[in-house]
C-alpha cells in the first residue's frame, strides 16, 4: 500500500514539475528521449525504418524547440532602435544577394546577359530569398552551437560554478538542435548556389515571359525573340529537350 502511494506521489510531483516547464523545454526533453530510443534502435537495426523515424522525429523536435526559444528571445528585441536598423540593413543585403542569385540563375540557364530577362529575374527573386535565408540559417545555427559550447565551457571551468543536471540536459539539447538545423537545411538545399531546378525554371520561364513572337527574325514556329539592339536579337527555341538561346543578326526593317 505504501509502495503504491509512493509511486502516486512521485507521479504527482513529476506532473507538477512537467506542467511548470515551458513548451521549448518539453520539446527538448521529448526530443532527447526519442534520440536515446533511436540510438538503442540503431544498435539493434542500423538501417531499420524505426531507427530512421526516431532519428528524424528527434531532429525535428530538437530543431522546433531551438526555433521556439530563438523566436521568444528575438521578438522582444526587435523593438530596439539599433535592432531595427540592423534588420533593415540585413534585409537590404539579403535582397541584393537574392537578386544576384536570380541573375546568376538566368545567366547559367540561357547563356545570355541577364539584363535582357527582367521578368524572369523578378519571378526567381522570392525563391532566391529563400536560398539566402537557408545559407544564413546554416551559418547562424552553426555559430550559435559553437557559442553554446564555449559558454558552457566557460561556466564550468571559470568562476561561474558548475551546471545543474537540468542545465546540462538543456545545453546538450540546444547543441544537438543547432546541429540538426544546420544538417537539415544543408541536406535539403544542396551545395550549389544555384540549384538545378532553379536553372530549369529560369530556362523555361525566360522563353515565355521575356521573349515574344517575331516572324521577321525567326525561322521556325516555336522560336521567340528579344531584341538587343537594331541589328542583334536573342532567339529562344523550345524544340529540343530544353529551351536554347542564341544570338542572331536581324536588322530592323524600315517602315
Amino acid at each position: 500500500m505504501s509502495y503504491a502511494a509512493e509511486r502516486l506521489n512521485c507521479y504527482q510531483r513529476f506532473s507538477a514539475w512537467w506542467e511548470n516547464q515551458s513548451l521549448a523545454i518539453k520539446v527538448y526533453l521529448v526530443g532527447l528521449a526519442l534520440l536515446l530510443m533511436a540510438i538503442a534502435s540503431f544498435h539493434a537495426s542500423p538501417r531499420g525504418l524505426l531507427t530512421s523515424c526516431l532519428a528524424y522525429a528527434s531532429s525535428g523536435l530538437l530543431a522546433f524547440g531551438f526555433l521556439r526559444e530563438t523566436y521568444l528571445w528575438v521578438t522582444p528585441k526587435l523593438q530596439l532602435p539599433l535592432v531595427k536598423l540592423f534588420v533593415t540593413g540585413a534585409s537590404v543585403m539579403a535582397l541584393a544577394a537574392a537578386t544576384g542569385i536570380s541573375r546568376m540563375a538566368v545567366n547559367e540557364a540561357t547563356g545570355q546577359d541577364p539584363t535582357h530577362f527582367p521578368t524572369t529575374i523578378a519571378l526567381l527573386l522570392p525563391l532566391s530569398v529563400l536560398r539566402v535565408v537557408s545559407v544564413v540559417a546554416i551559418v547562424v545555427s552553426t555559430l550559435s552551437t559553437a557559442g553554446l559550447m564555449l559558454w558552457a565551457g566557460a561556466r564550468i571551468f571559470l568562476t561561474w560554478g558548475p551546471l545543474e543536471d537540468k542545465d546540462v540536459l538543456l545545453l546538450v539539447a540546444r547543441v544537438l538542435a543547432g546541429l540538426s538545423i544546420a544538417l537539415i537545411i544543408s541536406n535539403t538545399s544542396g551545395p550549389a548556389i544555384v540549384p538545378s531546378w532553379m536553372q530549369a525554371l529560369a530556362r523555361k520561364s525566360a522563353l515565355f515571359l521575356d521573349l515574344h513572337d517575331d516572324p521577321a527574325c525567326t525561322t521556325k514556329p516555336d522560336e521567340r525573340t528579344h531584341r538587343i539592339n537594331d541589328n542583334v536579337v536573342i532567339v529562344g527555341a523550345a524544340s529540343g529537350t530544353y529551351p536554347t538561346y542564341v544570338r542572331r543578326l536581324c536588322a530592323i526593317a524600315p517602315e
